[in-house]
């Protein structure tokens, strides 16, 4: 998403799915957001106070947690980094429908920041 298509690439509309896990750092983001967590678990497990098989355990409820928290597309939806959802039934109808509008719109002008020229 970061990479591909987003405002500040220039995208006029950016659009998801339900399934979409929309997240900058990825998985690898539990590490960043739950680190004093993280730290918590891995002291009580290398202090012996639980089994290495708990510390698991609770790194695993965390990685869910954000998966569900933070990499799912209502998030990105509130941060305003997506213009909406759609349903993948409604994909093809949803993108024809913003194409259309765009292509309606569209005057050619000089360059000025991303060129879309279209012959």
């Amino acid at each position: 998403y970061a990479s591909y298509n987003n405002y500040p690439t220039g995208a006029d509309f950016v659009i998801a799915l339900p399934s979409t896990r929309a997240a900058v750092m990825g998985p690898a983001g539990v590490e960043f957001v739950y680190k004093n967590e993280l730290r918590a678990i891995r002291g009580a497990v290398k202090a012996g106070e639980e089994s290495a098989a708990w510390g698991k355990e609770q790194e695993a409820l965390l990685a869910k947690r954000y998966e569900e928290e933070l990499m799912n597309p209502n998030e990105a939806l509130s941060l305003g980094s997506i213009s909406q959802i759609v349903m993948p039934k409604d994909l093809r109808k949803v993108l024809c429908e913003n194409m259309n509008f765009h292509l309606s719109h569209y005057t050619a002008e000089p360059m000025q920041s991303v060129q879309r020229e279209f012959f």
